[in-house]
């Protein structure tokens, strides 16, 4: 939020700096481009600071496993995302974040529809040290690749059982620590069919190892973001569904915890049918 504010804070400066010591200060009618200015240039700005980030990103190296997140890298990601999602129409709707325990890091899981889904994670959930596990391939995408590489993100290869595993281990180290909150999608890769899909059991070794709650937590609508814009506002829902305590599911095994938490993402996702624009739109 305080980057959208700033953003439009300077859209405003520039545009009466515009109206005033040009000639459209003249007519009372050219007050309506101001008011089409403000918005515009506000966009503008928004627009420069992921040039900024853009840059920045270059300068990364990817290759490189970061061994602790850059403070600045993760507020970025915090008060920047609402924003984005401001620009990119989304109306964010978010439940439940009550049920997240203030003095404890937690592994946060969801279905996983688009690249939209962790923005309006952390746009929703306003979690400042949240660390995500995404695929190699995101780290590569120009300005945010840079950006979640400084946060300390974890790569996750499903190809290589080594390499999963050292991530598994540092982001239960991080639960373990209560240094981050950890989040993960555990279908692996986002739905192409914008249905639910199985999760890879393997995934809630991180809660295991690192003797943490897990928020479960439902996304929907976030599939059709960009094909929507520019024209239309999305809603986007981000519930948290419920928050299981590890004494409570420390004696099961990784199997029956996947299906626990699938089943209540499942559930939740059945009973707001609704508010899902896939069934919307056979109306």
């Amino acid at each position: 939020m305080l980057i959208t504010i700033l953003s439009f804070l300077l859209g405003t400066g520039t545009s009466l700096l515009i109206y005033f010591l040009t000639p459209l200060s003249s007519s009372p009618w050219y007050l309506l481009l101001l008011i089409v200015m403000i918005p515009l240039l506000a966009a503008f700005y928004f627009f420069l600071f992921l040039f900024y980030l853009l840059i920045v990103g270059l300068f990364v190296k990817k290759e490189e496993e970061r061994e602790k997140p850059s403070r600045w890298a993760l507020w970025v990601l915090t008060h920047g995302t609402p924003a984005l999602c401001f620009f990119s129409l989304i109306n964010l709707k978010v439940t439940g974040s009550e049920k997240l325990p203030k003095d404890k890091k937690v592994m946060m899981v969801s279905n996983h529809l688009s690249n939209f889904d962790q923005i309006c994670m952390l746009a929703g959930l306003k979690r400042e040290n949240s660390v995500y596990i995404s695929k190699h391939g995101n780290f590569h995408i120009p300005a945010a690749g840079g950006l979640i590489t400084l946060a300390g993100y974890i790569p996750l290869s499903r190809d290589n059982a080594f390499q999963a595993a050292k991530a598994i281990k540092k982001a239960s180290d991080y639960l373990k620590n209560n240094q981050y909150d950890i989040g993960i999608c555990p279908e692996g890769t986002r739905s192409k069919d914008h249905e639910f899909h199985e999760f890879h059991p393997g995934s809630f070794k991180i809660a295991m190892w690192g003797e943490s709650d897990i928020a479960v937590i439902a996304i929907q609508n976030s599939w059709c973001v960009a094909k929507r814009f520019p024209f239309r506002i999305t809603k986007v829902y981000v519930d948290v569904v419920d928050v299981l305590h590890y004494e409570d599911f420390k004696g099961m095994n990784t199997k029956d915890l996947s299906d626990l938490v699938h089943q209540k993402i499942a559930d939740h996702l059945e009973a707001n049918k609704s508010r899902d624009y896939r069934f919307k739109n056979k109306k």
